[in-house]
């Protein structure tokens, strides 16, 4: 089942350390005041409502992970922001395209 977490918080981040073992991941990497980052809000949204409506359930986390919390997360480090991977059986895809 898709399941969608916004890590921004101590409590958030150990529910997605929790949740993120054996799932595919769909991360957004971002730093709070990145405009970048707030440019892609809209796709991230899209996105998630697009996933929400699929009706195959598949193991996938949405994640929008807050970068004061990366270094305590349970998956890769990012160095520039906005970041958006797919993290799969330990292998980690960055997307290298625009950000539109």
């Amino acid at each position: 089942m898709t399941e969608f977490i916004h890590v921004d918080s101590e409590d958030s981040l150990k529910k997605f350390n929790k949740h993120c073992k054996g799932k595919i991941l769909f991360v957004k990497y971002y730093m709070v005041g990145c405009g970048h980052c707030e440019d892609l809000e809209p796709v991230r949204k899209l996105i998630e409502s697009k996933l929400k409506k699929e009706k195959e359930k598949k193991d996938v986390l949405v994640t929008q992970l807050n970068a004061d919390y990366m270094n305590n997360a349970d998956i890769p480090n990012v160095e520039g922001f906005p970041t958006i991977s797919i993290i799969k059986g330990g292998k980690k895809i960055d997307h290298d395209g625009s950000r539109t």
